[in-house]
């Protein structure tokens, strides 16, 4: 999970203003966002299904300060919970 958000990260820093590759990049963020919640959902029981609809809509509109917010929103519990326990009977 970890990785999934250091990724999104090293994405969104190579977004410039005015990007011509910005729906790539933004999809390739949400793509790894999209694991991310997965793997939340699989081994901590957050659903994803509302987050990863949101997600989709904020990359159809190219919305990239909704995603960094989120991707930000995303790190934050990441840190509260990644000590936390998981099931992995999922």
């Amino acid at each position: 999970m970890d990785r999934r958000l250091w990724l999104c990260d090293k994405w969104v820093s190579q977004i410039q203003t005015e990007d011509p590759k910005l729906y790539d990049k933004l999809k390739s963020i949400v793509d790894h966002m999209t694991v991310f919640l997965n793997y939340r959902s699989k081994y901590y029981g957050v659903s994803a299904t509302d987050e990863t609809n949101a997600l989709q809509g904020y990359l159809d509109t190219k919305d990239e300060t909704a995603i960094r917010t989120k991707l930000t929103e995303y790190k934050a519990w990441w840190t509260a919970n990644k000590g936390g326990a998981i099931n992995i009977n999922r």
